[in-house]
């Protein structure tokens, strides 16, 4: 027999309400705005999870040192872009402002 975890909406009724300052004081604003963005369209109501709030704080911590780095700071550089990055770029850009239209925070935030 296997137990699966059930998950509930948070509630005080049910003791499991998780204080959004708590979560902004540890992992910061970006990191909780970015977790409700992945979690779905932001009308639903959907479970919380501080397995992925931390995951989502991983997420940005990978995705900000491809453009920094502790020793030597930005890495970045003036060199024009290929025809090839631009192309993807202007498709990222399509898709997130599409999404963004429609409300759809979750899947414009996964193309970033």
């Amino acid at each position: 027999m296997t137990l699966e975890p059930v998950i509930e909406k948070m509630s005080k009724r049910y003791f499991n309400v998780v204080n959004p300052n708590d979560v902004v004081a540890k992992y910061g604003a970006d990191t909780f705005r970015m977790y409700e963005m992945f979690l779905g369209p932001v009308e639903m109501s959907k479970p919380w999870d501080t397995k992925g709030i931390e995951g989502v704080y991983r997420f940005l911590k990978k995705f900000w040192r491809l453009f920094y780095d502790e020793t030597k700071g930005w890495i970045v550089n003036d060199e024009t872009a290929t025809n090839e990055e631009l192309k993807v770029l202007h498709r990222a850009i399509r898709k997130i402002e599409e999404d963004t239209e429609r409300f759809s925070f979750n899947t414009a935030a996964v193309h970033l």
